[in-house]
């Protein structure tokens, strides 16, 4: 019966022409309305319509014939086209303009806009627009341009310029795709309390006094659009970025985004170019944030030029590029501030800065500043070069808050400053990293708490010496297997300590293939020559700083995150991004939609249960971390406890963070196909060279049992399956703490 009355209502829908030159057409728009019933069409000829709509109750189509041929000009109306009773409108190939009123106005039903251009929608009872405006309903706008709308004054947080949607009910969802919007002042996208939002390959081109995005929704995406141009100034406190998104403990994602020469600047605080806040787990990937500035006039200075996140659960910085941005007072690069969890991943800072310029202030952390974060913080395979701070902390700042830091096969090296290029307030770990040519002060790292530097290379520091330990944390500081050379005020500033005393120390000239102190190290080589003394210096024999247990194509060590080329020895690393799995490391929130996300599970190690009784159906996956199976019931106590069940990530939504889903457990030898400790993620690839034990995926085989040729993405089909990240006995245990921390739920 359901599937007769629909048929019947699409036979009855009626197109009706509307056309001034055609005796036998409708003359005018309004004519048409008065003669249509829900669900028809109006096709409207290449003329230009002055009239003002209302839809009248009814749902209907208006379908003109292209942009800048068929316009409607509503001159004169307070709404050009009104949707206001609960109508549904979808519009189609033409030109709305409305120089003394909204375009479109809806309220309780859809609007669907596509190829349309809405453009100088102008003054509404001494009110300027927006040219869209939506009230608890749902918005598609898609090949369309919105430009040259005034905003509507409704406070600082609320400016909307070209497109508003509020939303009471929260169930609407606002998606805009292959668009551009701008405005001549206030927000380009403005909304209010949805249940998702989805911005993707989208333009939002600034001006004076213009931001791109407020939007507060419970799911957020920004997907492959681009933020520019952008100066905005703040009237109060903590108000916002140029694109602020709010979530309601849902998940933020920002994926394949380039956020660029946006300005912020405010009377005493806030900053951001994107600003991200209230999110149970925000996700920032394959993104570009570049040449941002956030600035204060006074007391306070503007925090994370490019990136500021507050008030969040876990946070996930992956494949991303921050340069030239500069702020105030913390966070050149980005600010994070998270609950639970911060993960950067294959991301570069590079030539950010913080300056306050008032003596009221200091500034702190020029590429990446992080406060108030729990659990643990991880900073893999990473580039910090070339960033300063006026005062403290030039390359990463981590305040208290931590249980553990780590810092694995990162690159720190040329960054300045008058104290410190990176500070850390949380007993820390410094893995197959080397810490280079840095203008410290006082010290390239200095630490409160106890640090364990291992396999790693400290050289070069100039004005300060290679590591400041607080004098409590001396006794649990562990410099085993670590090099060390020509520091300009010694190895380590305090004379209790001295790398000498522990098994393993290499005091000499690194004997990388091509590094200067100074020069842009994103074009530095690595890679270990011959006689380097680092070479199989470290315990179990494997060499010492970035390159132990890497080999790939062009022999930089560059396997992930920061090698655009791997085949090729000439292109400069730190570009193109990578993708996951990185070996030991948390999952991401995503996994249930790319499960290439996620191949590590967190259930306390590798192999610890197989198929569908430890870490697969049972264990993380559909019934072992979701509604009915989470907890002790079935990821519990007889699935892994905490480590198998909810507490790992597993949640709601069945595994989703533990990298559950259908495959289940994965490296936990579950799942339902078998899991991923026989290989590595969808093709067996891991960092960009080759599969992670031996192959597997899906199938447990991968493509070729080895990734997607043998040799992942090194693009050398000769080299052969290449090793991961590191086969050092620490990263060993490394994965081991990371594995069995518990992931953030998503609520």
């Amino acid at each position: 019966m359901v599937l007769l009355l629909s048929s019947l209502s699409v036979s009855l829908a009626a197109t009706l022409v509307v056309d001034p030159g055609d005796g036998s057409a409708y003359a005018t728009i309004g004519d048409a309305v008065a003669a249509a019933s829900s669900g028809d069409t109006l096709a409207l000829s290449a003329d230009t319509f002055a009239e003002c709509v209302d839809l009248d109750g009814k749902d209907l189509s208006l379908v003109g014939s292209g942009v800048g041929a068929t316009v409607l000009d509503g001159e004169g109306c307070e709404t050009l086209v009104a949707a206001t009773a609960g109508e549904s409108l979808y519009a189609e190939a033409l030109t709305l303009s409305a120089a003394d009123g909204r375009c479109v106005a809806a309220e309780s039903g859809s609007v669907e806009l596509v190829d349309v251009t809405l453009t100088d929608c102008g003054l509404v009872d001494g009110l300027h627009g927006p040219a869209v405006h939506v009230v608890d309903g749902d918005l598609l706008l898609r090949d369309s341009v919105v430009e040259g709308s005034e905003p509507g004054w409704e406070g600082p947080l609320d400016w909307p310029g070209a497109i508003q949607v509020e939303d009471g009910t929260g169930t609407a969802v606002v998606t805009v795709e292959d668009s551009t919007l701008s405005t001549v002042e206030g927000h380009a996208l403005s909304v209010d309390g949805a249940a998702e939002v989805v911005v993707r390959r989208s333009d939002f081109p600034g001006g004076s006094r213009t931001g791109a995005m407020v939007v507060s929704a419970v799911d957020i995406r920004l997907e492959d659009s681009e933020i520019h141009d952008h100066e905005w100034v703040g009237l109060f406190e903590d108000e916002g970025g140029i694109a602020t998104l709010v979530s309601d403990d849902g998940l933020v994602r920002i994926e394949g985004c380039t956020v660029r020469r946006n300005g912020w600047s405010h009377k005493t605080g806030g900053g951001g170019a994107i600003r991200v806040s209230s999110a149970s787990n925000v996700v920032v990937r394959d993104s570009v944030f570049d040449q941002n500035t956030a600035v204060a006039s006074k007391y306070y200075g503007a925090s994370g030029a490019g990136l500021a996140v507050r008030f969040v659960d876990a946070v996930w910085i992956l494949d991303s590029v921050f340069s030239d941005n500069h702020g105030a007072t913390s966070g050149g690069g980005a600010f994070v501030s998270a609950r639970e969890q911060l993960v950067v991943a294959g991301t570069t800072f590079v030539e950010n800065s913080t300056d306050v310029g008032s003596a009221s202030a200091s500034s702190f952390g020029g590429g990446l500043y992080v406060s108030g974060v729990g659990g643990t913080v991880l900073v893999h395979d990473s580039m910090l070069c070339d960033n300063g701070a006026e005062d403290i902390a030039s390359a990463l700042d981590v305040g208290t808050g931590p249980d553990e830091i780590f810092l694995t096969h990162d690159v720190i090296a040329d960054n300045r400053t008058a104290v410190d290029a990176v500070r850390l307030k949380a007993p820390s770990t410094l893995l197959h990293s080397v810490v280079l040519g840095n203008d410290a002060g006082d010290a390239a790292i200095d630490t409160t708490k106890p640090i364990d530097i291992e396999h790693s290379v400290l050289a070069w520091t100039l004005d300060g010496a290679g590591v400041l330990v607080g004098a409590s944390a001396l006794s649990e500081t562990d410099l085993s297997w670590s090099a060390w050379w020509d520091n300009e005020d010694g190895d380590v500033a305090d004379d209790d300590l001295d790398p000498a005393d522990f098994d393993g120390t290499v005091e000499a000239d690194p004997g990388f293939t091509w590094y200067e102190v100074g020069v842009d190290c994103r074009d530095a080589d690595f890679a270990l020559t011959a006689t380097s003394p680092l070479a199989g210096a470290g315990e179990g024999g494997v060499d010492m700083g970035l390159c132990a247990g890497r080999t790939d194509a062009d022999g930089d060590c560059f396997v992930a995150g920061i090698d655009p080329d791997d085949g090729d020895p000439d292109v400069i690393p730190g570009d193109t991004p990578w993708s996951w799995p990185i070996e030991g490391t948390p999952c991401t929130p995503v996994a249930a939609e790319d499960d290439a996300l996620c191949p590590w599970d967190g259930t306390g190690g590798p192999d610890t249960g197989s198929g569908d009784t430890g870490g697969g159906d049972s264990g993380g996956g559909d019934s072992g971390g979701g509604d009915d199976g989470g907890g002790d019931s079935g990821g519990g106590d007889d699935g892994g406890g905490d480590g198998g069940g909810v507490d790992s990530g597993g949640g709601d939504d069945g595994g989703v963070d533990s990298g559950g889903g259908d495959d289940g457990g994965v490296d936990s030898g579950g799942g339902d196909d078998g899991g991923v400790d026989s290989g590595g993620g969808d093709d067996g690839s891991t960092d960009g060279d080759g599969g992670v034990d031996s192959g597997g995926g899906d199938d447990g085989t991968g493509d070729e049992g080895t990734g997607d040729d043998g040799t992942g993405d090194d693009g050398d089909p000769d080299a052969g399956a290449k090793t991961g990240c590191s086969t050092a006995p620490a990263a060993a245990w490394l994965g081991w703490l990371i594995l069995a921390m518990p992931l953030p739920r998503r609520r």
